[in-house]
């Protein structure tokens, strides 16, 4: 009798817990970094885990929508959210609904997207020194105010004590068709958006985010190379988040199939090739990184 007791029990728990269906929002249109790497935790999860993961897209308002309604949600059903940086913007915006603080439960920190500051050959601009003494007004693009592109171009005019005018695009592919065609100075891109785009006598690649050059670009110095400040660290970077009705043993067996993940040679090749350098401790002091984020961006408040 006891051993039929405990087969059911086995056998109930089994069940139970392929069952979880854990959903994951992306808060982007499909084909961008973000969605690329929610594909990669996917595929890794679900080779990890037994529980059924979905992939779903809440597009909108530079992804607030997604970020309202994770944390709005207060069901016990599981619920994961990957957001970019905008996420921290974002608290500026009246129309966000969430206390980034407080209505998350936080899972990792997934990695940096290092940035790319690039220029139109015709501008007569290829290096820092050229765009720090110009007397041409200058100009840059961005996917719309409070991304990651906006954010970046503000740190580099801090650092350069330089006045540059952001000009607002719908996403970044409009930002760099525009660079392409000579209508507006410079922009910081992605990688992504970089590729076919290595040996273009179009475009300029200036300098790179991050504390190291990128293997793909290795002609590219970084900022720190080139003596400026602030843009060590990525200002676009990917972070894991769930509602804060999560199963918590769901949400520990999630981070510690991250950690596993992110140090797994065929998963950090898999990640970088979706344009992320991954943080090989993600789980680590993730709220104590948002809370210094905030701060960061509120001095920029008046110009997001």
């Amino acid at each position: 009798m006891k051993h039929k007791f405990l087969f059911l029990f086995f056998l109930y728990f089994s069940i139970t817990v392929q069952a979880q269906n854990v959903r994951l929002i992306v808060p982007y249109v499909a084909g961008g970094v973000t969605d690329r790497s929610a594909r990669v935790i996917e595929k890794t999860l679900t080779r990890k885990l037994p529980y059924s993961f979905t992939i779903e897209y809440q597009t909108g308002a530079s992804g607030i929508i997604a970020a309202n309604t994770v944390a709005k949600n207060s069901t016990k059903e599981t619920v994961l959210l990957i957001h970019s940086s905008s996420i921290v913007t974002n608290t500026l915006d009246p129309n966000s609904a969430y206390d980034l603080l407080n209505d998350f439960v936080p899972v990792a920190l997934v990695g940096s997207v290092p940035m790319v500051l690039v220029t139109n050959r015709q501008s007569g601009i290829v290096n820092l020194k050229q765009l720090k003494h110009t007397n041409l007004p200058l100009f840059y693009a961005t996917a719309g105010p409070g991304t990651a592109l906006h954010v970046a171009g503000q740190r580099l005019q801090q650092s350069l004590n330089i006045d540059i005018t952001p000009v607002p695009y719908r996403g970044e592919s409009a930002a760099f068709n525009d660079i392409l065609s000579n209508n507006v100075t410079m922009m910081f891109a992605s990688l992504s958006m970089l590729s076919g785009y290595t040996n273009s006598p179009q475009i300029s690649m200036i300098a790179i985010t991050g504390t190291q050059r990128n293997a793909d670009l290795p002609n590219v110095p970084t900022f720190g190379e080139r003596g400026v400040q602030g843009l060590d660290r990525s200002p676009n970077w990917l972070v894991l988040l769930a509602n804060r009705g999560a199963d918590s043993t769901v949400v520990s067996r999630i981070r510690s199939a991250l950690e596993e993940s992110f140090n797994d040679p065929q998963d950090q090749a898999l990640y970088l090739r979706a344009g992320v350098e991954i943080n090989r401790k993600p789980t680590t002091n993730v709220q104590e990184f948002l809370t210094e984020e905030i701060k960061k961006v509120n001095p920029l408040k008046s110009k997001l």
